[in-house]
């Protein structure tokens, strides 16, 4: 089963207008029909099917002019994942506007990310304490790309996500720009299923959804300086 949506958003955050197409697919299964073209799509599609048995994937993908990349570079954003925790961080980290209050609140509440050793701890709004192993790969040929991909690094300890196992739930960036354009892909993918709890499926659906989209924004406004 899959759904295929295309927006178009138009985002008005109070700071600044700015506009953009988006896309989003949600699978009940392995899915990258949106990952960017690139010559290590296989080399990472591979590696993301590769681990577990994928029963849930949303992923998303936004192009942007080169010319509206004023912020900060793909490399500079790369040694910046602590930042996505806490509206106190650059660009308000990982967090969203509620459609109720029109206040902008976070997603992740704190975030600790140690290079050295590829480690990146996350407090999520719902989800509590996460534990991911952080790989990084950087590319210099034919235009700058950038992989992240974390995976969980544990089983959480919040008892509302504890179907999500041990290396069983990943998220994964990927930056591709070049001389016209800059892409931000977004993927976050698990061995849990929405349909395990039908009675909660679309809270998990829409609660995933705005994980990735609002993962992808921070990029967004982190290469942009638009807040």
């Amino acid at each position: 089963m899959k759904k295929f949506i295309l927006l178009f958003i138009t985002l008005n955050l109070f700071t600044g207008l700015f506009s953009f197409d988006r896309t989003i697919s949600h699978s009940y299964k392995a899915d990258y029909s949106l990952f960017p073209e690139s010559k290590y799509k296989k080399t990472y599609t591979d590696k993301l099917t590769g681990k577990y048995d994928i029963r849930y994937c949303v992923q998303t993908n936004l192009v942007i002019p080169k010319k509206e990349a004023n912020g900060y570079t793909c490399e500079q954003i790369i040694k910046k994942l602590d930042q996505m925790g806490g509206l106190d961080k650059e660009c308000f980290g990982v967090s969203f506007i509620d459609e109720k209050s029109r206040e902008r609140k976070a997603l992740f509440k704190q975030a600790v990310f140690n290079q050295n050793e590829g480690l990146l701890y996350v407090k999520d709004r719902a989800a509590g304490g996460l534990n991911f192993d952080v790989a990084i790969d950087t590319y210099k040929n034919n235009g700058n790309i950038y992989a992240i991909n974390a995976i969980i690094k544990k089983k959480p300890d919040n008892i509302f996500v504890r179907g999500i196992k041990k290396r069983e739930a990943e998220i994964f960036v990927f930056m591709q720009e070049n001389d016209e354009t800059v892409s931000v892909y977004a993927l976050v993918q698990c061995s849990y299923s929405p349909l395990e709890h039908k009675i909660i499926k679309n809270l998990v659906e829409t609660s995933v959804t705005l994980r990735v989209v609002e993962i992808q924004n921070w990029f967004y406004r982190m290469l942009t300086g638009k807040k």
